[in-house]
């Protein structure tokens, strides 16, 4: 073989190569809402507090504006996303779930006796050290919204035993706000 036939075939594997490689993107989706609600208190809106509190009859809700993907992304270029949340008080250690919100929600109005039907949960983490983020796969979730957006009505967190608090975006003490990271 020529050695300008060597160049080309190397070449061209070589291309091939870099264009199988590229790198993955991640996007950070912008988190617009997120308050809690307790069943001990049905009519009380808790939007503007520092703390999401889990357990113990409160249930936390989030919502994110996945407008920050690149215009045209689909459910199949997603290949991971992870809700990372700050815990900065455990008084239970236990299980968390994360479940879908079925409705539309404020986070200045919602209370407990407006809370939308919530969804089944699409994981559940054990949540046990203060001070620590939990991180949690909901790739599935996001793919979901990217597919019908007029379903991306947040996500809720509840508990059976456990009793946590989760930083809110108004926390100014420590300024741990949900994320939710989009691999694309």
């Amino acid at each position: 073989m020529g050695l300008v036939r060597k160049m080309v075939v190397v070449g061209v594997g070589a291309a091939a190569w870099l264009a199988a490689a590229r790198p993955a993107v991640a996007v950070e989706a912008t988190l617009v809402a997120d308050a809690h609600v307790n069943s001990a208190r049905p009519g009380v809106n808790s939007g503007a507090i520092s703390n999401l509190n889990v357990g113990a009859g409160y249930t936390a809700l989030l919502q994110f504006d996945l407008s920050t993907l690149p215009v045209g992304t689909t459910a199949a270029q997603i290949s991971r996303a992870v809700l990372r949340l700050y815990c900065n008080r455990v008084d239970v250690a236990g299980t968390v779930s994360v479940l879908p919100v079925g409705g539309a929600w404020g986070e200045y109005s919602v209370t407990y006796q407006t809370l939308p039907v919530l969804g089944s949960a699409v994981q559940v983490v054990q949540v046990g050290q203060a001070g620590a983020y939990v991180t949690v796969d909901v790739t599935s979730l996001v793919q979901g919204w990217v597919s019908a957006p007029g379903t991306n009505d947040g996500v809720a967190l509840t508990a059976g035993t456990a009793a946590v608090e989760f930083d809110s975006k108004e926390n100014d003490l420590t300024g741990h706000a949900a994320e939710l990271e989009v691999t694309l």
